[in-house]
């Protein structure tokens, strides 16, 4: 049921109590809408009782319905990870968890800063959602092995300056699936790198941008309280990654 028919049930119900068929709520939302004001007084109901889509609220959807440990990737990190996070390896579930949230959070504000949006002149064709993953279902599939494509098969972008024309899949949804694609890239980066933060040679099998500068991703792990890093090690650890990478 989309968002309309819900708010037509939803309102004349707190009416008149009344129950009504999907169908004749579709003609009786398609009629109430063509009335001047209530196509608003619709919109209204909906955008108050939608839950705010943020890259947070969307990591809950990920807690909730998916998790965050269905590759190897997040229960074993790689030894760079460990380098930069030494605490990483005697983090239990629940720490590990705060871990990769906060680093999903940290790659969505360098891809997208945090929004759902759509770069049409990105690397090889358009990038959509959080972390701008190839838009285009066959281009995520020659990025990512057989067995992990169906990560990524779902709707990965909902464009929310025009919401009438996306699929009725709720952005809560897409952008779950955006992160659910991205984990299982990660994972493939891993199984072709051997790390997060691959040596130079394996540069071009990273997908993001900003796993391959120093200053970037891998100083927003080190900074991350939960490694217990000191400011001055930080800047220590960037510069001699910046000195590998040369």
């Amino acid at each position: 049921m989309n968002s309309c028919l819900s708010s037509v049930w939803l309102f004349f119900a707190m009416i008149i109590g009344a129950s009504f068929t999907e169908a004749r709520s579709l003609r009786m939302c398609d009629a109430l809408s063509s009335l001047s004001g209530f196509g608003n007084h619709i919109k209204s109901i909906q955008k108050e009782i939608a839950p705010p889509v943020t890259v947070e609220s969307t990591l809950d959807v990920i807690h909730n319905s998916y998790g965050f440990f269905n590759f190897p990737i997040f229960d074993e990190g790689t030894p760079r990870l460990k380098e930069v996070c030494p605490n990483f390896k005697v983090m239990n579930r629940a720490d590990k968890e705060k871990f990769w949230r906060n680093f999903w959070t940290q790659l969505a504000h360098h891809e997208s800063s945090g929004e759902m949006k759509k770069n049409e002149e990105a690397h090889e064709g358009a990038a959509c959602g959080y972390l701008q993953l190839h838009c285009e279902l066959k281009k995520r599939n020659l990025s990512i092995r057989a067995d992990f494509r169906k990560h990524c098969s779902g709707q990965i972008y909902f464009d929310p300056q025009n919401p009438e024309k996306n699929p009725l899949t709720s952005p809560l949804t897409v952008g779950a699936n955006n992160f659910k694609c991205g984990m299982a890239m990660l994972q493939n980066q891993v199984d072709n790198t051997n790390e997060i933060f691959p040596d130079k040679s394996k540069q071009n099998k990273v997908y993001w941008m900003p796993l391959q500068k120093p200053q970037q991703m891998y100083l927003n792990i080190c900074n991350y309280k939960g490694c217990g890093n000191t400011p001055g090690l930080c800047q220590e650890l960037v510069k001699k990654r910046k000195q590998e990478l040369q």
